[in-house]
């Protein structure tokens, strides 16, 4: 028996500027077919550039999302639920919903990732880390 491949997608991020844009309308898929590009989707929305704008530091957007109390992260820092959390990166993106949400202006944003480490129900520490995502206002 032989499989061949009838159809593959390839998605494709947009920076703004030099800046990556994440969310769901960040992305454009592509679809391919046998004989080539068969179509695609993309969720961005239509923008046009507004004002400049100042940027806090990233160590401040860090400072912040440590400060953020539960139930606004999802990671209950506050909680004791969560007792160690490695930031891999902190960058500068702007966040884009899909086309279809009421989002009218975008704004950059510290996206801060990495993992925690959390406890189980007895409250023993597990070495099993969660993968998170956290935005922050960068203005």
């Amino acid at each position: 028996e032989t499989n061949k491949v009838i159809a593959a997608a390839a998605n494709f991020g947009h920076t703004l500027n030099g800046i990556p844009a994440w969310g769901p309308g960040a992305v454009t898929r592509v679809y391919f077919d046998t004989k080539g590009i068969s179509g695609f989707y993309s969720a961005a929305p239509v923008l046009k550039q507004g004002e400049t704008v100042r940027t806090i530091k990233p160590e401040a957007a860090v400072e912040k999302y440590i400060a953020a109390g539960a139930p606004s992260t999802n990671l209950r820092l506050h909680s004791g639920v969560v007792y160690k959390v490695d930031i891999s990166k902190v960058e500068l993106v702007y966040y884009i919903d899909a086309s279809n949400s009421a989002q009218k202006t975008i704004t950059p944003q510290y996206l801060i990732s990495g993992q925690f480490y959390g406890r189980d129900l007895s409250g023993e520490k597990t070495d099993v880390a969660s993968d998170f995502s956290y935005l922050v206002p960068a203005i």
